[in-house]
Protein backbone atom coordinates (compact mmCIF):
# COMPACT_ATOMS: atom_id res chain seq x y z
CA UNK A 1 0.00 0.00 0.00
CA UNK A 2 1.04 3.44 -0.82
CA UNK A 3 0.94 5.73 2.08
CA UNK A 4 -1.69 8.88 1.33
CA UNK A 5 -0.91 12.45 2.72
CA UNK A 6 -3.07 12.00 5.19
CA UNK A 7 -1.08 9.25 7.09
CA UNK A 8 -0.16 10.22 10.49
CA UNK A 9 2.46 8.43 13.13
CA UNK A 10 2.41 10.23 16.29
CA UNK A 11 4.58 8.99 19.22
CA UNK A 12 3.75 10.67 22.35
CA UNK A 13 5.91 10.76 25.38
CA UNK A 14 6.84 11.48 28.58
CA UNK A 15 6.76 10.71 31.99
CA UNK A 16 4.33 8.44 34.13
CA UNK A 17 1.25 10.00 34.93
CA UNK A 18 1.59 12.91 32.20
CA UNK A 19 -1.91 11.51 30.75
CA UNK A 20 0.01 10.14 27.54
CA UNK A 21 -2.47 6.91 27.29
CA UNK A 22 -5.24 9.36 27.73
CA UNK A 23 -4.26 11.80 25.03
CA UNK A 24 -3.33 8.41 23.00
CA UNK A 25 -6.45 6.95 22.79
CA UNK A 26 -8.13 10.07 22.28
CA UNK A 27 -6.37 10.97 19.13
CA UNK A 28 -6.70 7.37 17.95
CA UNK A 29 -10.63 7.13 18.37
CA UNK A 30 -10.68 10.88 17.05
CA UNK A 31 -8.37 10.99 13.53
CA UNK A 32 -8.92 6.88 13.40
CA UNK A 33 -5.72 5.66 13.98
CA UNK A 34 -4.50 2.53 15.28
CA UNK A 35 -3.32 2.23 18.36
CA UNK A 36 0.58 0.76 20.21
CA UNK A 37 0.19 0.93 23.98
CA UNK A 38 3.91 -0.53 25.13
CA UNK A 39 1.79 -1.43 28.91
CA UNK A 40 -1.12 -2.83 26.90
CA UNK A 41 1.65 -4.67 24.59
CA UNK A 42 3.46 -5.99 27.65
CA UNK A 43 0.77 -7.14 29.99
CA UNK A 44 -0.66 -9.31 26.56
CA UNK A 45 2.90 -10.70 26.37
CA UNK A 46 2.82 -11.53 30.10
CA UNK A 47 0.30 -13.87 29.47
CA UNK A 48 2.13 -16.36 26.78
CA UNK A 49 3.23 -18.10 30.01
CA UNK A 50 7.01 -18.95 28.24
CA UNK A 51 9.83 -18.01 29.51
CA UNK A 52 10.44 -14.44 28.86
CA UNK A 53 6.40 -13.90 29.93
CA UNK A 54 7.51 -15.08 33.30
CA UNK A 55 10.83 -13.02 33.61
CA UNK A 56 8.71 -9.91 32.21
CA UNK A 57 6.42 -10.79 35.27
CA UNK A 58 8.89 -9.93 37.33
CA UNK A 59 10.68 -7.39 35.48
CA UNK A 60 7.43 -4.85 35.51
CA UNK A 61 6.70 -6.10 39.03
CA UNK A 62 10.21 -4.61 39.90
CA UNK A 63 9.10 -1.42 38.18
CA UNK A 64 12.36 -2.01 36.08
CA UNK A 65 12.27 -1.26 32.22
CA UNK A 66 11.86 -3.85 29.98
CA UNK A 67 14.94 -5.05 28.02
CA UNK A 68 15.36 -2.92 24.26
CA UNK A 69 15.21 -6.18 22.31
CA UNK A 70 11.47 -7.19 23.77
CA UNK A 71 9.84 -4.04 23.23
CA UNK A 72 10.95 -3.88 19.73
CA UNK A 73 10.21 -7.03 18.84
CA UNK A 74 6.52 -6.08 19.62
CA UNK A 75 6.81 -2.69 18.14
CA UNK A 76 7.72 -4.88 14.41
CA UNK A 77 5.24 -8.17 14.69
CA UNK A 78 2.78 -4.68 15.50
CA UNK A 79 4.25 -2.66 12.58
CA UNK A 80 4.21 -5.32 10.30
CA UNK A 81 0.52 -5.87 10.70
CA UNK A 82 -0.58 -2.18 10.39
CA UNK A 83 1.47 -2.35 6.85
CA UNK A 84 -0.60 -5.14 5.38
CA UNK A 85 -3.87 -2.97 6.48
CA UNK A 86 -5.56 -2.04 3.55
CA UNK A 87 -7.31 1.13 4.75
CA UNK A 88 -4.51 2.32 7.13
CA UNK A 89 -4.50 5.94 8.01
CA UNK A 90 -1.65 5.72 10.72
CA UNK A 91 -1.13 5.18 14.23
CA UNK A 92 -0.14 6.14 17.82
CA UNK A 93 2.36 4.79 19.89
CA UNK A 94 1.81 5.65 23.54
CA UNK A 95 4.68 5.38 26.07
CA UNK A 96 7.57 4.21 24.26
CA UNK A 97 10.79 4.60 23.38
CA UNK A 98 11.91 5.14 26.51
CA UNK A 99 15.86 4.93 26.19
CA UNK A 100 18.06 6.52 23.21
CA UNK A 101 18.57 3.22 21.62
CA UNK A 102 14.88 2.36 21.58
CA UNK A 103 14.38 5.82 19.73
CA UNK A 104 16.94 4.90 17.82
CA UNK A 105 15.65 1.13 16.49
CA UNK A 106 12.13 2.52 16.40
CA UNK A 107 13.69 5.83 13.90
CA UNK A 108 15.24 2.50 11.93
CA UNK A 109 12.14 0.81 11.90
CA UNK A 110 9.55 3.55 10.61
CA UNK A 111 12.09 4.23 7.67
CA UNK A 112 11.87 0.21 7.19
CA UNK A 113 7.96 0.43 6.47
CA UNK A 114 8.47 4.24 4.60
CA UNK A 115 6.56 6.25 7.12
CA UNK A 116 9.28 8.74 8.16
CA UNK A 117 7.30 11.64 6.20
CA UNK A 118 4.57 11.33 8.84
CA UNK A 119 5.87 11.20 11.84
CA UNK A 120 5.02 14.07 14.95
CA UNK A 121 6.34 13.47 18.36
CA UNK A 122 4.76 14.93 21.54
CA UNK A 123 6.02 15.15 24.51
CA UNK A 124 3.36 15.58 27.47
CA UNK A 125 5.41 17.25 29.69
CA UNK A 126 4.42 17.39 33.81
CA UNK A 127 7.00 18.29 36.68
CA UNK A 128 8.15 15.17 38.73
CA UNK A 129 6.12 16.36 41.23
CA UNK A 130 2.81 16.11 39.59
CA UNK A 131 3.61 12.71 38.18
CA UNK A 132 4.39 11.34 42.00
CA UNK A 133 1.19 12.78 42.83
CA UNK A 134 -1.09 11.67 39.94
CA UNK A 135 0.63 7.96 40.28
CA UNK A 136 0.04 7.64 44.18
CA UNK A 137 -4.15 8.32 43.44
CA UNK A 138 -4.71 5.50 41.41
CA UNK A 139 -4.93 1.61 40.89
CA UNK A 140 -4.47 -0.50 38.28
CA UNK A 141 -6.33 -3.90 37.28
CA UNK A 142 -4.11 -6.85 36.83
CA UNK A 143 -6.30 -8.66 34.50
CA UNK A 144 -7.74 -5.58 31.99
CA UNK A 145 -5.17 -3.10 32.58
CA UNK A 146 -7.78 -0.25 33.85
CA UNK A 147 -6.03 2.27 35.94
CA UNK A 148 -8.54 3.30 38.12
CA UNK A 149 -8.27 6.78 40.37
CA UNK A 150 -8.03 6.64 44.10
CA UNK A 151 -10.70 9.58 43.96
CA UNK A 152 -14.13 10.10 44.72
CA UNK A 153 -16.73 6.91 44.79
CA UNK A 154 -13.59 5.03 42.92
CA UNK A 155 -12.33 5.11 46.28
CA UNK A 156 -15.11 2.41 47.39
CA UNK A 157 -13.93 0.09 44.10
CA UNK A 158 -13.22 -3.60 45.34
CA UNK A 159 -12.97 -5.09 42.60
CA UNK A 160 -12.72 -3.66 38.15
CA UNK A 161 -15.79 -3.30 36.76
CA UNK A 162 -14.98 -4.38 34.12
Amino acid sequence: MKPSKKLKIIILLGPAGSGKGTQAKLISKKFNLDYFGSGDALRTRKKTGDFTAKKLSKVMGRGELVPSFIISKLWIDTLEKFKKKKKFKGFVIDGSPRKIGEAKLLNEAIKWYEWQKYVKIVFVNISRKESINRLTKRRMCKKCGRLIPWLGRFKNIKKCDK
